[in-house]
């Protein structure tokens, strides 16, 4: 929602403050330390995910402010997650069974979403493309759960504020 209403420049930009918002909950929540080397870093870091993603150009940013609560409401989101993988890393619980779990989770949310909003038929859009369930298999279990079950795997061994800002070179990994 957040690229189709604010643009992917601005969306990233939103997404990816993610890093302060973790920082912050994290200080608040589970006591991590917040110092000023830490805020500088999350800043810098904030400042060059704007350059990467193209939203120095202030063509980029429309006021819209549902645009602008949506793509903030990702990064809260996102940080969130980390928050919850953390704890789950601070209790013991196995970061594996932990992403099943939020996975599952969010799998049946959408599944609900898109039964009730009547974009159910939109499911099964590949139909008999062996090919296209394929690619998209290999992208569900790559990218998605290697990437996702790595983070959340790194968290019992960062501060959920590092796991994410190091999470935020994604943009500039994806520009090189």
């Amino acid at each position: 929602f957040s690229v189709a209403l604010n643009g992917a420049a601005v969306s990233t930009v939103l997404a990816y403050s993610s890093p302060a918002f973790t920082a912050l909950l994290a200080w608040r929540l589970l006591g991590e330390k917040l110092d000023r080397a830490r805020a500088g870093v999350i800043a810098l870091s904030f400042i060059g995910c704007i350059f990467v993603a193209g939203a120095h150009d202030p063509q980029v940013w429309r006021l819209n402010p549902l645009g602008i609560i949506t793509g903030i409401l990702s990064g809260v989101a996102f940080a969130a997650y980390s928050l919850m993988g953390k704890s789950a890393s601070n209790r013991g619980l196995n970061s594996w069974t932990a992403l099943c779990y939020t996975f599952g989770f969010a799998a049946l949310f959408l599944l609900g979403y898109n039964i009730v909003s009547g974009q159910s038929g939109d499911l099964f859009w590949l139909k008999d493309s062996a090919e296209g369930w394929g690619l998209l298999f290999l992208l569900a279990i790559g990218p998605t759960l290697g990437g996702y079950g790595l983070y959340t795997l790194s968290l019992n061994y960062l501060p959920a504020a590092a796991a994410n800002l190091i999470a935020s070179l994604e943009p500039s990994f994806t520009a090189v």
